[in-house]
């Protein structure tokens, strides 16, 4: 289950790099398009279990620990490494969660979050797709 889910981090320079709204909104497309597979995955899991809130934390769970073999060689995370993964998690992975309009999708975004915070040792909450893309502001100034 979720195996090799490492790969959605991969390109983490090129997903992060220049956030504006029309990049965001070209990536999550991509990035929603490239991943659907490993979202359909845990939503049909939690789906279909009897106990869905003890699945998502166990699908959380697993999630978070693989990022963190497939990252971490030491105890500790480096800090820009840290940063760019809780950045996908807030850019991508939690919104592609929630963009896909399951009723349990909620339900697994919160306990991705608390997993996550648990296991990569920090403190990062979730927004939908909406709300990150209309964050972003067309014109900084009026200049652009």
């Amino acid at each position: 289950m979720l195996d090799n889910v490492s790969v959605m981090f991969e390109d983490k320079g090129f997903y992060l790099k220049k956030m504006r709204r029309p990049l965001y909104e070209k990536n999550m497309e991509v990035f929603g398009t490239n991943y659907k597979k490993y979202f359909d995955e845990i939503i049909d899991t939690v789906a279909a279990a009897e106990d869905k809130r003890q699945m998502a934390i166990m699908l959380g769970d697993c999630f978070a620990y693989k990022m963190r073999e497939a990252y971490v060689n030491k105890k500790k995370i480096p800090p820009q490494l840290a940063m760019d993964l809780n950045l996908m998690m807030i850019y991508y992975v939690f919104p592609g969660i929630l963009l896909t309009k399951d009723v349990n999708a909620e339900l697994i975004a919160d306990a991705f979050k608390e997993k996550w915070n648990e296991i990569m040792e920090c403190s990062i909450d979730y927004a939908d797709y909406q709300t990150i893309r209309d964050g972003f502001s067309n014109k900084l100034f009026g200049l652009f």
